[in-house]
């Protein structure tokens, strides 16, 4: 009986309660023309009509006082992909209870493949399926394809409780859970090396659940302050494993039986796991001119589930197999965190600041020799190759330390200086420490007309130990196999990783704040970065970033606004790499300069846009307009003993745009119109994606995308709550 009460206070709130606001909106939406776009922007993935409803209400019982009840409620375009509610119970300065429901959907493109069972975890192809060693081989127009869409479904509910026993008392209640549905591309391969690999493009089903609860008490007031809170997570996925047909036949280098129709793959989907984290924090001044911060974090992850079988193939299961070294990966991480913070005013105009922080991840799951079968292309090696490989731990911990001197000058500015050290260690990396070091200042100045200037700049150096591009090698085999490959590497020595390497990185920006009138604004944005790893020979040599934003805001008339922008960004890298290959050609290739290569990337962004709105209450009109264009170069060189080709230059345009207006019909009740498109250009030959057999040694999944311009349109009636 209490529910219903519940609900018809809720549908008919203005007989026992005051609103405060409420208004309700139904009517239909319609997609003129369906694309990958408008699906993956707006979830609307089939042209025609959709019914919509908005909700909001928010009363008050006027029979207490001073301390009242309140009630809000919210629904956001029920009957789209994209959805939500929300029902707020509270009371003044006691607490609330807060439900709230959230929906979003996606589509990322349609596609068709050769495979059956779309869907589930085991796809097939069909009894007559023509294979061979290449995609050249298939007959695909005589095969019947499975059409499909990628993207994925999100339904995310959850409650949350605050309750206030004192006025800077609060304890707050979490728990929240999503769930989440669709389909996603996956790279199903079989293979040994690099050499034989062959593969398809299959769709992978998606049925994975987190739950979250949070729980935390917080205490404030002006001389302290302090923050308990304990979370914990639970991941969960339905799907444990994906088994596919082989669709290539027998190729060199692999067994008779690693080819069409007895090769079967296998491929595990993202074990559940759970983690659990405590933290405190808090505040404290000591003295007028002394104040403390302090943070601590404490964090435990833990995945347990069940090692699949080592390979789905019959012939492979069959022979003498030697298990898995346990059960499972019996994985836990540990995290720490702990951070201090020092605030000293030495005068009036002067203040410093001192921080230390200390981080730390810790891999605890157990180190152990994995004999693998390959890919379910080959049986279990019974000698040290490299099939057999250590499972190790990736541990990293971090230590920094910064301190900062700040200058205020009257009302018109302020200049601070900035030096800090930070210094990372990890474990079977191929650096044990890397430092940086680094140098920022801030300065930001006040003129007349309301004008504000800010400029920073900041300055970076990267440095550490030997870099022994080995090391991970020589951790995961064993030293007999290690005793024969040649030269004793994986990848090329002289390879260095972005985040290990030496690097020098520059960091400038500014912004410039007018005020040209009265409500007017202008707002000039500039940045810069810059990395340079000039001491590496192979991996990325430099790379480069400027942007530059500019907006203003105008009022048009007491009732009304204009605001406009433009924007630009450009970016550059520079990438080398170096071609071998195996065997008896391993080290003369590496030896040999011919086989260099260099790519020059440069892309280049620029936008502009228009917002306005005109009106209030019930009579509205806005309109927002905005264009995008964007184009990616590429420069290649490559050694004589290598055949290159030029890239092609890649571009597109983007056209944006959103029309709403609300015209009353009488009191209280108005007519509601809106549209939303998009246009899109492209000068890409990969913009309409690849044929099925466009790869000699990958099927592809053969694209569908619906091109052209995308545009949504909504009328509706409004009807506000007396």
């Amino acid at each position: 009986m209490r529910h219903r009460w519940l609900l018809l206070l809720l549908v008919v709130p203005g007989w026992a309660w005051a609103f405060e606001r409420g208004f309700w909106l139904a009517g239909l939406a319609w997609l003129e023309r369906p694309s990958e776009w408008s699906a993956r922007r707006w979830g609307l993935k089939e042209q025609g009509g959709y019914g919509v409803l908005r909700l909001e209400v928010a009363s008050q019982d006027p029979w207490r006082e001073p301390v009242r009840n309140r009630i809000e409620a919210e629904i956001r375009d029920l009957g789209l992909p994209v959805a939500g509610a929300s029902l707020r119970l509270g009371r003044d300065g006691q607490g609330e209870v807060l439900f709230r429901w959230e929906r979003r959907a996606s589509a990322e493109g349609r596609a068709a493949t050769p495979f059956q069972g779309v869907g589930g975890n085991a796809l097939r192809l069909p009894p007559d399926w023509q294979a061979g060693p290449s995609t050249a081989a298939f007959r695909l127009e005589r095969v019947p394809l499975e059409r499909f869409e990628y993207g994925k479904q999100r339904d995310r509910h959850g409650v949350a409780w605050r309750w206030l026993p004192t006025a800077d008392t609060r304890l707050e209640l979490m728990a929240e859970r999503e769930r989440r549905q669709g389909l996603k591309p996956f790279g199903a391969m079989v293979g040994t090396t690099g050499g034989n690999a062959r593969a398809a493009i299959v769709p992978m089903p998606i049925d994975e659940t987190t739950q979250d609860m949070r729980l935390a008490l917080s205490r404030g007031g002006s001389e302290q302050a302090w923050r308990m809170e304990t979370k914990l997570s639970q991941y969960r996925d339905r799907v444990n494993t994906l088994i596919w047909q082989h669709p290539f036949a027998n190729v060199p280098g692999l067994p008779a039986e690693a080819g069409w129709p007895r090769a079967i793959g296998q491929a595990a989907a993202p074990p559940s796991n759970r983690a659990l984290m405590l933290s405190a924090s808090g505040w404290r001044r000591l003295r007028p001119t002394l104040a403390v911060h302090g943070e601590l974090m404490l964090g435990r992850h833990w995945q347990d589930r069940p090692f699949l079988p080592y390979t789905a193939h019959p012939d492979w299961l069959a022979r003498p197999l030697v298990p898995p070294p346990r059960r499972s990966l019996d994985g836990e991480i540990r995290l720490e965190r702990a951070a201090g913070r020092v605030e000293w005013r030495l005068s009036e105009s002067t203040e410093l600041a001192v921080l230390a922080r200390h981080e730390r991840r810790e891999d605890r799951s157990p180190i152990a020799l994995f004999r693998q079968v390959p890919s379910d292309a080959a049986p279990q090696a019974a000698a040290p190759d490299a099939r057999w490989r250590f499972r190790l731990p990736l541990d990293w911990r971090e230590c920094a330390l910064e301190s900062g001197l700040t200058w205020r000058f009257a009302h018109s500015g302020r200049l601070g200086l900035r030096l800090g050290l930070e210094e990372t260690a990890r474990r079977f990396a191929e650096r044990d420490r890397t430092r940086d070091r680094f140098l920022a200042a801030e300065a930001m100045a006040k003129g007349p007309f309301d004008t504000r200037l800010s400029l920073q700049a900041e300055y970076r150096e990267r440095r550490g130990d030997a870099y022994i591009g080995e090391r991970p090698f020589l951790a995961a085999f064993l030293p007999e196999y290690v005793a024969t490959v040649p030269g004793g590497f994986e990848n090329a020595p002289l390879l260095r990783r972005p985040h290990l390497a030496d690097r020098d990185r520059l960091v400038l920006a500014g912004q410039l704040f007018r005020a040209l009138g009265e409500r007017t604004e202008l707002v000039l944005r500039w940045n810069h970065l810059e990395d340079s790893f000039d001491r590496s020979v192979l991996g990325l040599l430099a790379a480069r970033r400027h942007a530059l934003a500019l907006e203003l805001v105008r009022p048009l008339g007491p009732e009304g606004s204009l605001s406009a922008f433009l924007v630009g960004e450009r970016a550059e890298s520079v990438q080398a790499g170096h071609s071998f290959r195996g065997g008896a050609n391993r080290l003369p290739d590496l030896a040999d300069p011919g086989r260099r290569w260099r790519v020059e990337q440069e892309d280049e962004i620029d936008g502009l846009g228009i917002a306005a709105r005109r009106g209030t209450g019930l009579r509205t009109l806005e309109l927002s307009l905005a264009a995008l264009r964007y184009r990616t170069r590429f420069g290649i060189e490559a050694g004589s003993a290598l055949s290159a080709a030029p890239l092609p230059s890649l571009s597109g345009r983007m056209l944006l745009g959103s029309l709403r207006a609300m015209q009353p019909l009488r009191e209280g009740v108005a007519l509601v119109g809106e549209w939303r498109g998009e246009r899109l250009w492209f000068r890409d030959p990969l913009a309409r994606g690849l044929a099925a057999d466009q790869l000699a040694g990958v099927l592809l999944a053969t694209p569908e995308d619906r091109p052209g311009p995308a545009h949504v349109f909504l009328i509706a009636l409004r009807v506000d709550l007396p």
